[in-house]
């Protein structure tokens, strides 16, 4: 098998991973078995599960397409093209936010790379399950890449961390999907890439980053909207 088709089968399978999708291929529980491969190679990029029971891929190095595979055909289908190459970047579901903000279940992605590297971006999209479409929002004030997001209990998305020219991040932002708009909120207390996410219910946990910092983890408590241990 080819570097490429191998990297294809293997993103493949990690995105059907990535969604708790029914499937009467599996011979037993917790068995991995192969399926349909995507239709361009692609790393760096990141798997959403969608309300319809697809999952959306989207990027990678120097890719503006996106992809959906549907379960109950194993196949991939394009998933519209976006406005901007990214990889490194998040990627985000809008969903159970209070009546007053969106509800429809469609994806946030911001920053990363741009292109083939040539640069870290601060651009975000939104794309549409109904319409296949994605369309620019609201930039955030930071350009980064290798952050973390995640979705809050009010519905804003929560992205800190990262790395761009300046070095590693420790600023972070609030995504408010009402208004398309993006706005500071307090630094964490160190610089973190590569660190997750995990909604706490009284607020949102960042597990330790891979650097500088190897150890340490941080909360973010709503709405005092500060960070602490």
């Amino acid at each position: 098998m080819s570097t490429k088709a191998a990297t294809c089968a293997i993103c493949a399978m990690l995105a059907i991973a990535a969604a708790p999708l029914a499937s009467s291929a599996s011979t037993e529980a917790g068995s991995w078995t192969a399926t349909a491969s995507m239709s361009t190679p692609r790393d760096n990029l990141t798997t959403t599960p969608l309300d319809n029971g697809r999952v959306l891929v989207v990027g990678g190095v120097g890719e503006s397409t996106t992809e959906l595979y549907d379960p109950p055909t194993g196949t991939w289908i394009p998933g519209g093209t976006l406005n901007q190459p990214r990889w490194l970047h998040e990627a985000v579901r809008l969903r159970d936010g209070p009546a007053t903000l969106l509800r429809d279940g469609r994806v946030l992605v911001a920053g990363g790379f741009s292109g083939n590297g040539t640069g870290v971006q601060a651009s975000a999209e939104l794309y549409d399950p109904a319409t296949g479409r994605w369309t620019s929002t609201g930039s955030l004030r930071t350009p980064r890449r290798n952050h973390t997001a995640a979705l809050l209990a009010d519905g804003t998305v929560l992205v800190a961390g990262g790395f761009n020219s300046d070095g590693w991040l420790r600023d972070a932002e609030l995504y408010d999907p009402g208004r398309g708009r993006w706005k500071r909120v307090a630094p964490m207390t160190i610089p973190r890439e590569h660190a997750s996410a995990t909604p706490l219910g009284d607020g949102e946990h960042v597990d330790p980053a891979r650097q500088p910092d190897h150890d340490a983890a941080r909360k973010w408590p709503r709405p005092r909207g500060r960070w602490g241990r």
